[in-house]
Formats: structure tokens, C-alpha cells, sequence
């Protein structure tokens, strides 16, 4: 997405989205739908900043200084936004999973 605004509001819509279908499956945990609205979030900025770290060349002194640059900010994208979000999913995703199985048909 080339323009923030758009971005924002895809994942706005997103999370929108997430937390009406987890409360429909009997799950309340709009911090969940936040977590993976933003995980997605993150890894379109993630493929942006890897498009452009692939058009630099790091043989040369300047490229590296514009990889580093873009490294940098993969950096913040991965364990700073993602990974965090990552770590909150993975706590609450038990009680998704439990909910599924407590829904899904039972085998006899």
C-alpha cells in the first residue's frame, strides 16, 4: 500500500473485521483481533522495506550504508511491532483453539 492512510485504514477495517468474527465464534478478545490485524500490518511494511533493500547494491559503500539503513528499520518492524504481537497471539491462542474444538462437530 503506497499511501498510509489507506494503510491505516485496511487495518482498522481488519481488525474491525477480526473482532466480529471472534465474537461470533464466542471469543471476546478484541486484543486478538488487534494482534493479527497488526501482524499483517507489520509484514506489509516488512515487504516494502525488503522490495527496496533488494534494489541496493551492498558491494558498493553507499549501498551498504542504504542497506543498513533499511535493516534498521526491518529490525523495528520484525522484533519491535511483529514479534510482540506475535508473542501476545501465541499467549491467548489456546482459548481460540479451545473454542473452535468446543464448536466443531464431535467425532463418534
Amino acid at each position: 500500500m503506497s499511501n498510509n492512510s489507506d494503510h491505516v485504514a485496511a487495518t482498522l477495517d481488519l481488525t474491525n473485521r477480526l473482532t466480529s468474527w471472534l465474537r461470533s465464534a464466542g471469543v471476546k478478545d478484541s486484543e486478538m483481533a488487534v494482534d493479527f490485524a497488526d501482524i499483517l500490518s507489520a509484514a506489509r511494511h516488512i515487504e516494502e522495506i525488503l522490495t527496496q533493500l533488494l534494489t541496493v547494491e551492498p558491494t558498493r559503500p553507499e549501498g551498504a550504508d542504504e542497506a543498513l539503513s533499511h535493516l534498521g528499520k526491518l529490525h523495528v518492524w520484525l522484533f519491535g511491532e511483529m514479534k510482540h504481537h506475535l508473542l501476545e497471539l501465541e499467549d491467548v491462542w489456546p482459548r481460540l483453539e479451545n473454542r473452535l474444538v468446543e464448536l466443531a462437530p464431535k467425532d463418534e
